[in-house]
């Protein structure tokens, strides 16, 4: 009987990172994937910024929906720090396959994710 592998911390905490912030964040929601392997996406304004699949650990994007999302100076800001953060990654809908040369980053991810959101709250509010 094969046993099942327990998720890698580093994303464990990713995840659990991801599970507050829509009670951080106004407009912010989760869609939670029905497919064969457990995903997460992240959602502002109902629009997808992040999709976070824990097997195999992946990161996916959809800057299409960036400028509906965050605006299109934060959209726009959003990708570039994306493709900073992750070099040479595929144009259009950027696939990261998480290993030892990229979970190390998915703090900064959330960095990130944390700052477009709160700029996103606070251009909607006005504040």
């Amino acid at each position: 009987m094969k046993s099942a592998q327990r998720p890698d911390p580093t994303f464990r905490r990713f995840a659990d990172e991801l599970r507050v912030l829509p009670e951080q964040y106004l407009g912010t929601s989760l869609a939670f994937g029905r497919g064969k392997t457990p995903s997460v996406t992240l959602l502002k304004e109902g629009h997808g910024i992040l999709t976070f699949n824990l097997d195999p650990g992946a990161l996916t994007f959809n800057p299409p929906k960036f400028p509906t999302a965050l605006g299109q100076e934060l959209g726009s800001y959003y990708l570039k720090m994306i493709e900073t953060l992750f070099p040479g990654v595929k144009k259009g809908f950027p696939y990261i396959k998480l290993d030892s040369k990229t979970s190390d980053r998915l703090e900064a991810v959330l960095g990130l994710v944390r700052e477009v959101l709160g700029k996103s709250s606070s251009q909607a509010t006005g504040a």
